[in-house]
């Protein structure tokens, strides 16, 4: 709340810096305030269309809530203006409709950062939807090594081990 009062004070003193209303906007979210945070990232982009950040941050917030059109809109123009963006790719992965295309946005983004958990995550969620089995233990393997305490590479690594190991298919690589 004290940077929303940080915020806050530096526009009315500079009501044109897109920055400070997506900082806000951002903040708004931390604090579970989704209206409000919608209304500050959506003038911070509104303030400066070319403001790749605030698209970024727009689009993730509408994807949380459901709206995945909007947010592949404001995905997809960050993309546009910072293209080398990694955060961006693994975003529009996630709403990719064809499996192939959000393989390689995944992809992508890890040649981007390869040290990035959650691209190598979704990289081995979507792998499994197409029985590249190994591959994705992987990546989820991976995902773990980058980062010890992400649950969701955990949950997905154990998930999928157990899978093989209940159907008789678990070998030493597994």
């Amino acid at each position: 709340e004290k940077a929303i009062d940080f915020f806050e004070k530096a526009m009315d003193l500079q009501p044109g810096i897109s920055r400070f209303y997506c900082n806000a906007g951002c903040a708004y979210r931390e604090l579970k305030q989704m209206a409000k945070a919608t209304e500050y990232l959506q003038h911070a982009v509104d303030l400066d269309p070319n403001f790749a950040t605030g698209h970024k941050y727009l689009g993730k917030l509408l994807h949380e809530q459901g709206r995945s059109s909007q947010a592949l809109f404001h995905y997809e123009r960050a993309r546009e203006l910072y293209p080398t963006d990694p955060e961006v790719l693994n975003y529009l992965g996630l709403l990719a409709i064809h499996p192939f295309v959000a393989i390689h946005y995944f992809q992508d983004a890890l040649a981007l950062n390869p040290n990035y958990p959650e691209a190598y995550c979704n990289l081995g969620k979507e792998l499994i939807k197409h029985q590249q089995i190994n591959a994705a233990i992987e990546c989820f393997r991976e995902a773990l090594r980058l980062d010890p305490d992400y649950k969701m590479a955990e949950n997905c690594l154990n998930t999928t081990i157990n899978h093989l190991r209940n159907e008789g298919k678990l070998n030493l690589q597994a």
